[in-house]
């Protein structure tokens, strides 16, 4: 009896042993590339990126696939062997959801680095510093902020346009009407157009993006900054650290910064105001 004890012990003691050992052994396993994000990512051969539809991010024209944010990130995608897919999001708010619905690994779109969205994001790629402006037409222009009291200004819903608006009608102790677009389908520039062609009077935008649309429209006036500059990037995931990081290895490369540097003049040079035909060259 005592030996068949005996024996019983010994065997829960080598399972015990070995169960040890396998746990060890999976700890200290080197990843396997399934388990990196971007080797699966490669894996797949595909790079799925999220961005919405406007003319420095991405837009078709004569039947070609144009955009500063879809040309840079064609560009990784063609320097790492993947084919690229281009999911549109209705708007900005869709971005970061669609981001954490894991329909995409990339917004190639410019994100605002702000404090409560490090939480969830991780961000690579160009960076930009750009403030935001008001976007009004010239035949009777507001010249300070202080001036909205009382206006109607149009944004889209949920954006980062309406949150500063928010918070600049806090600074100025109340007033401001945000009239805010449910619509979908409507982005900045569209609002931008409703602008320029008198449908509405004020709206919010980038300063990049506003000189875009006043290239555009020449009775536009951009002038009147509503924030301070503001640091932009591409984001991803948090579970997606090793996607960030090859974005940002391959975008230090001197090459890839020429590169860079050639597409974002035909966009946003200052220097010159752009025409279609300057962008499209």
């Amino acid at each position: 009896m005592k030996k068949s004890v005996n024996r019983i012990s010994q065997l829960w003691l080598l399972v015990c042993l070995c169960c040890i050992s396998m746990l060890w052994v999976c700890c200290n396993t080197p990843k396997t590339s399934l388990e990196n994000d971007f080797d699966a990512i490669k894996a797949r051969g595909e790079l799925r990126v999220l961005t919405l539809m406007g003319s420095t991010s991405y837009f078709y024209y004569k039947g070609e696939a144009r955009g500063y944010e879809y040309e840079v990130v064609k560009q990784f995608a063609d320097d790492n062997g993947l084919s690229l897919k281009v999911i549109v999001a209705a708007n900005e708010g869709m971005l970061m959801q669609m981001l954490q619905d894991t329909v995409a690994d990339l917004i190639a779109y410019d994100v605002p680095i702000i404090g409560n969205s490090r939480e969830q994001l991780l961000y690579c790629g160009p960076e930009k510093i750009c403030e935001q402006v008001l976007v009004q037409r010239n035949d009777n222009p507001v010249a300070d902020v202080v001036e909205l009291v009382g206006k109607d200004i149009y944004v889209e819903k949920g954006s980062k346009y309406e949150q500063r608006l928010i918070r600049l009608n806090n600074e100025l102790g109340g007033g401001i009407n945000i009239c805010v677009f449910e619509n979908d389908s409507v982005v900045t520039e569209d609002l931008i157009d409703m602008v320029a062609d008198g449908k509405i009077d004020y709206t919010l935008a980038d300063a990049n993006l506003a000189r875009m649309g006043r290239t555009y429209y020449s009775n536009l006036d951009i002038y009147v900054k509503v924030s301070f500059a503001q640091r932009m990037q591409w984001a991803v995931r948090k579970d997606c650290k090793y996607l960030a990081q090859a974005v940002d290895e391959w975008i230090a490369q001197p090459h890839v910064i020429k590169r860079i540097e050639e597409i974002g003049n035909r966009y946003f040079e200052k220097s010159k105001k752009m025409s279609e035909s300057s962008i499209m060259s």
